[in-house]
């Protein structure tokens, strides 16, 4: 038999949530004559010093919460389902810590927008949002800032009338 072609197809498969322990494991040596006294490598370091959660599950419970619209009481449910027994009180204190370390990003990009010819929003009334980017408007609103770097020639600022 000789090959004249083929026949290919594609499914699209999902690979449930799967939670780990990564156990980090820090030797000490001493001098067997006891004249160096004891060394040992420095911890890694953590968002979250001494606490359970890596980086990736950080962000993977705030992408669940502020994107996927997934309180933490129900991510605590979810994390119930798999074994993993946290309350909403420790994700909500790891989203405090999250959003600590998450400042400066948001100052910057509130900067860079500020320094933008234009700033498009929407009609949502939102009136934090506006004041939030230093920008006052009377009877403006809006709740979401979108850049256009590509028609930045003319000083203008777009908003849609609450």
């Amino acid at each position: 038999m000789v090959r004249i072609g083929e026949d290919r197809s594609s499914r699209l498969d999902v690979t449930p949530a799967q939670y780990r322990v990564i156990e980090t494991v820090r030797p000490r040596y001493a001098c067997p004559k006891g004249c160096a006294g004891v060394a040992q490598a420095p911890a890694p370091a953590h968002l979250i010093e001494g606490g359970i959660p890596t980086e990736a599950l950080l962000a993977r419970v705030a992408v669940a919460k502020f994107s996927e619209h997934m309180p933490l009481y129900r991510q605590s449910q979810v994390f119930a389902r798999h074994g993993i027994m946290l309350d909403r009180a420790v994700l909500a204190d790891w989203m405090g810590t999250t959003a600590f370390h998450l400042a400066p990003i948001v100052e910057r990009m509130s900067a860079l927008m500020k320094l933008s010819g234009r700033l498009f929003m929407d009609g949502k009334r939102t009136p934090g949002a506006v004041h939030s980017v230093g920008l006052k408007f009377q009877g403006m609103s809006a709740s979401m800032f979108l850049l256009d770097h590509r028609s930045a020639i003319r000083s203008r600022v777009c908003w849609a009338q609450a």
